[in-house]
């Protein structure tokens, strides 16, 4: 949902916000393969480092922003279909440099993204399995600061083909940020809140029109 929604026009992006360019933040190893590399960059895709993020905010002109996920892979192991976990808590860098930059944030939720892709380890029926992927995950994080997700979609043989299902991307209002040059840690936690309120109301609000109504959101 994030690269077709913001790294291409095929939803029509430039019409509905024009003059805004997003780029997307991604994990600097996608950068590192030749051939993905290529890829990649053809969607605007940016290392999602915090060096990258401040040249696009402040070095590239004005409509440049950058579309992340605060969750990131922590985030993905947690995909399952009965309700959304959002890894958001501790994650404050993005709100500090909101506010260093003066850039607005712009709450957005895709709705289906659980049903696209299933995480073995998330499934009732493999609950075995769960035990041994998370020490994996774990010595991963630990050893090699990565993280390994295995996933399966549509079929066995082609794991990276998605589910015939929908993805809706919403987008919320605006939230304004003045600028602070030094933001204080009061400052950051207040507008962390903001954030956090906003995405809640936007999933609150759309919840019934594309997903199941019973369908739950966990932020930790």
């Amino acid at each position: 949902g994030l690269v077709i929604s913001f790294g291409t026009n095929a939803l029509g992006f430039q019409n509905k916000f024009p003059g805004i360019t997003p780029h997307i933040g991604g994990h600097s190893m996608i950068l590192w393969s030749p051939i993905f590399r290529e890829l990649a960059m053809w969607v605007r895709v940016v290392d999602v480092g915090s060096d990258s993020c401040r040249y696009v905010l402040t070095q590239m002109g004005p409509g440049h922003s950058i579309a992340i996920v605060p969750g990131g892979a922590a985030e993905a192991l947690d995909t399952g279909s009965k309700e959304y976990i959002l890894t958001l808590n501790r994650r404050r860098q993005f709100i500090k440099m909101a506010l260093e930059t003066g850039s607005p944030l712009v709450p957005v939720f895709g709705f289906g993204q659980n049903d696209s892709f299933h995480i073995p380890a998330n499934l009732e029926y493999l609950k075995s399995y769960k035990t041994g992927c998370t020490k994996l995950e774990k010595w991963l994080k630990i050893f090699v600061r990565n993280t390994l997700i295995t996933f399966c979609g549509k079929s066995i043989v082609i794991p990276g083909l998605p589910h015939n299902k929908p993805i809706t991307v919403v987008v919320g209002s605006p939230i304004q940020v003045e600028k602070v040059s030094n933001p204080s840690d009061e400052q950051i936690k207040q507008l962390h809140a903001e954030y956090v309120k906003g995405l809640t109301r936007l999933f609150e609000e759309n919840r019934k029109k594309y997903i199941s109504e019973d369908t739950k959101l966990i932020i930790q």
